[in-house]
């Protein structure tokens, strides 16, 4: 075999480790439809547990929305519960 046939195996299976690593760990390729709806549905729950005063529900729901699609407005939401519940490093 010649040295670029031997480079050109070792490039794909580089590439098809790296797409199967994206792939498991649920990075590619990214959340449904259905879990942004879901998530959006959490993060309303979890705005209406926060304003009503109860915290861990309202934790409890970010961070459920947060594992099926990170939200920018979820983030910073649990980072005001987080901060008003003083359990922050």
């Amino acid at each position: 075999m010649s040295i670029w046939l031997k480079l050109a195996a070792g490039a794909l299976v580089l590439i098809a480790c790296g797409v199967l690593a994206l792939v498991l760990l649920g990075i590619w390729p990214g959340p449904s439809d259905v879990d942004r709806a879901r998530a959006r549905e959490l993060f309303a729950q979890a705005e209406a547990a926060y304003q009503s005063g109860d915290q861990a529900a309202a934790l409890m729901a970010l961070n459920e929305s947060i594992d099926l699609d990170a939200q920018n407005d979820a983030l910073r939401l649990r980072s005001n519960v987080l901060l008003a519940r003083g359990d922050c490093d």
